[in-house]
């Protein structure tokens, strides 16, 4: 985790700036079920901190996940990031076919996302 803190603010994305720390305790709290049940409550989060992370296009991101069953991670990963691409959010700029990699390696991957469609 530390790892990719580091990796984030390297890459100078500040992607949540001073609240970063907040968000890592969140989603560890979570037990890393980043979509579950939890997801709403992930959603208030970024609200109340007033990220605008995917701002209006934030509801059809969600229902995109929805679409692939949650396999966020899975053999739609290709098709998140081209969505993301087509929404035009730059969600981490040139940079995220580094991070891809960076996350995908990470000894607690195959923790995130569980299917539960």
């Amino acid at each position: 985790m530390v790892f990719l803190i580091l990796t984030f603010h390297c890459l100078n994305l500040n992607f949540i700036s001073y609240h970063w720390h907040f968000i890592i305790l969140t989603f560890h709290c979570l037990n890393l079920n980043f979509i579950s049940y939890h997801w709403h409550f992930i959603i208030l989060t970024f609200h109340c901190l007033n990220l605008n992370f995917i701002s209006y296009h934030w509801h059809f991101i969600i229902l995109t996940f929805h679409c692939l069953n949650l396999n966020f991670i899975s053999y739609h990963w290709h098709f998140i990031i081209l969505t993301f691409h087509c929404l035009n959010l730059n969600f981490i700029s040139y940079h995220w076919h580094f991070l891809i990699p960076v996350f995908s390696f990470r000894y607690y991957w195959h923790c995130l996302i569980p299917d539960i469609s």
